[in-house]
């Protein structure tokens, strides 16, 4: 079993339960910008590996998980 795949889904199911929430709430001030910097640099440091290693799982996931950091850092500007 791949546990990688296992952790990676479990990481970007967490990030899209909380985009969901918040794009259901009128409130998306409450997350600050600086964790969506952070978490998303985390995130393309684990994109540039996946593919310098060439493991698709981490390809996979971090190319979702950015996908998600750039569609939550929309909302905010989109409510406003």
């Amino acid at each position: 079993m791949d546990y990688s795949l296992v952790a990676g889904f479990l990481v970007t199911l967490s990030l899209l339960l909380l985009c969901i929430e918040r794009s259901l709430s009128s409130d998306t001030q409450r997350i600050p910008r600086i964790f969506l910097l952070a978490y998303g640099g985390g995130v393309v440091c684990w994109l540039i590996l996946g593919v310098v290693i060439n493991n698709s799982a981490l390809v996979l996931i971090s190319s979702l998980q950015a996908f998600f950091i750039l569609l939550f850092s929309a909302l905010p500007l989109r409510s406003t």
